[in-house]
Order: C-alpha cells, then sequence, then structure tokens
C-alpha cells in the first residue's frame, strides 16, 4: 500500500453495532487500517461509533462500512466531513 497524505484525508463516522468491549474496538480499528487509503481508525465501544480519516480517491465511506461488516459487525455509515481548516 502506497502511504496516505494526511493533505488529502477527509473524516468519516461510522456506528458499528455489537462492539462490547476493546478487543471488539481492536478487531474493527484494524481491520479498516488494513484497507488501502485509510490513515487513522478509530473505534470506541461505549458510543458505538468508528472514526476513520481516509483518502476518498483511494476509499468510501461505502467501501469502509464494508470491511467493518466482513469483521462480523453490522454497520451503517453516520457521517462525512471535510478536514477543518485554520
Amino acid at each position: 500500500m502506497r502511504p496516505v497524505d494526511p493533505a488529502k484525508t477527509i473524516e468519516g463516522t461510522l456506528f458499528v453495532s455489537g462492539m462490547s468491549c476493546s478487543g471488539c474496538e481492536y478487531n474493527v480499528s484494524t481491520g479498516l487500517r488494513l484497507v488501502d487509503g485509510v490513515l487513522e481508525a478509530h473505534a470506541d465501544h461505549t458510543s458505538g461509533e468508528v472514526k476513520v480519516r481516509f483518502d476518498p480517491s483511494r476509499t468510501t465511506l461505502a467501501l469502509l462500512a464494508d470491511a467493518v461488516r466482513t469483521t462480523g459487525y453490522p454497520v451503517a455509515p453516520v457521517e462525512e466531513s471535510s478536514p477543518a481548516k485554520d
């Protein structure tokens, strides 16, 4: 995989059902980090949210949701936004 340029990334949020522990967070986050174009992925089992920073020219939020589903968790896209400008 090519390195991801942080300047070209956007942040998306996925809502993931069924995460109940830090092991679940690890599985979901690791599965997302293996997708080409993902810079960061942070899952929180208490809120059910996964924050993902990715390059939209290399992947989409829908494809990231599919990657989470392959780890065994139901997921629905929540929001996608551009990086904050200073």
